[in-house]
């Protein structure tokens, strides 16, 4: 984990990686981060995974199987762009810090659309309602 842990994103994946008993490597962001073999997937902000790919001519990712973006937005041509760059999924999330991050998410086993932060997650409820309700 590379994102702040004091910030909503980073204690969320704290969080989750503990409650799947998956290994977590604390690490300050370096965009040779995502090479480590013992990395298998990573969640970004867009800036950091910009950064990632700054690298010139940088592409290998280890054992990298996707990456997780979430806390800003990423437009739907740049996500494809990236994706085959990369050679593996960007999955993009919509959380705010009052819903403990994870609200609208993609993942492994669901659909990937680029430019969209997927599904409403499980045992969550949202409504839409018109400007000031």
């Amino acid at each position: 984990i590379c994102l702040p842990l004091w910030h909503v994103h980073g204690l969320v994946c704290l969080l989750r990686c503990l409650r799947e008993g998956t290994p977590v490597k604390l690490a300050r962001f370096h965009p040779r981060l995502a090479i480590d073999p013992t990395i298998t997937w990573i969640s970004l902000v867009p800036t950091m995974l910009r950064l990632l790919l700054s690298e010139e001519g940088e592409t290998a990712l280890g054992r990298l199987r996707y990456v997780r973006l979430a806390s800003a937005p990423m437009g739907a041509a740049e996500q494809t762009k990236l994706q085959r760059r990369l050679g593996v999924p960007i999955y993009q999330h919509y959380g705010m810090t009052e819903a403990a991050h994870f609200v609208m998410g993609q993942g492994p086993g669901q659909p990937n659309t680029s430019g969209s932060v997927g599904l409403v997650q499980d045992q969550l409820t949202i409504r839409l309602t018109a400007e000031g309700e």
